[in-house]
């Protein structure tokens, strides 16, 4: 009698835990697939296009020292552009030469629509590929 009350007492703690596992795995006798987002991920990288994956230039002392090292000029209509200290200067050209006697800042509260939006698209040339000059706050 006492074998049987033993037996019937792990038959039930069995049938329980079987119970309570299956509830967790098993949903109508199939098995759940959880799929995260690194497996994800990892299934669909290879169909991503490269741009997608473009990565930033890493911050080292050498790209640290070139930003301060060289300047980036605009030649347009014997004119050269460039920007120092968040201003842009504009200076005239000599025979291919920028004359430094002419550099000065530009000023683009008198200018037209015409004039800013060829000022513009300077700005832009010339602050292409810079990651630190993004309008966007996520950024």
């Amino acid at each position: 009698m006492e074998y049987f009350l033993g037996s019937l007492i792990t038959l039930g703690i069995f049938f329980y835990i079987r119970k309570a596992m299956a509830n967790n795995d098993i949903d109508d006798g199939r098995l759940k697939i959880i799929y995260r987002q690194s497996h994800i991920h990892n299934l669909i990288k290879d169909f991503i296009p490269d741009y997608f994956n473009k990565k930033p230039r890493p911050k080292t002392q050498a790209y640290k020292n070139e930003d301060k090292k060289y300047t980036r000029v605009l030649f347009i209509d014997n004119s050269a552009y460039w920007i120092k200290d968040n201003a842009l200067y504009m200076a005239d050209l000599v025979d291919g030469i920028v004359e430094e006697s002419t550099t000065r800042k530009v000023d683009t509260m008198a200018m037209d629509k015409v004039q800013l939006d060829r000022i513009m698209f300077i700005v832009e040339a010339l602050t292409e590929g810079n990651e630190d000059d993004n309008s966007s706050s996520r950024n």
